[in-house]
């Protein structure tokens, strides 16, 4: 979903300035998915988890503006999607459970912001 937003993020491809479970040491900035757990679903819709993801911004070094307007823009893409359909996930809703969080700098002094997500989907493609 981040990668199919084109321009607007400014993100290229997974495995280039996008990474699951683990942030690689280059490029400066980037983004990172976590999964981090979820909360107990409420029946709806049918067969629906309810996982958090985090998501974390690495800016350059001196870049805490940039790094935080990337997670706020991330945060505001994504909520405003709807209900989408990505892979074998039927996303209903993502929103944010904060805004973006200076975590703190990292050893090159690059900033470090985290942002998690609260989602609603099922598997496969019906709901």
């Amino acid at each position: 979903m981040l990668v199919d937003s084109g321009a607007a993020l400014g993100l290229t491809a997974i495995g280039t300035d996008v990474f699951i479970s683990k942030m690689p040491p280059s490029p400066d900035a980037c983004v990172t998915l976590y999964d981090t757990g979820g909360i107990e679903g409420d029946g709806y819709p049918e067969a629906a988890t309810h996982p958090m993801v985090t998501v974390h911004v690495r800016g350059d070094v001196a870049g805490y503006q940039a790094a935080y307007a990337l997670a706020l823009a991330i945060r505001t893409y994504l909520y405003g999607l709807g209900e989408v359909t990505t892979g074998d996930y039927r996303y209903f809703r993502i929103w944010p459970s904060n805004e973006p969080l200076l975590v703190g700098y990292d050893r090159q002094d690059r900033p470090m912001l985290t942002l998690t997500l609260r989602t609603i989907r099922t598997y496969g493609t019906g709901s």
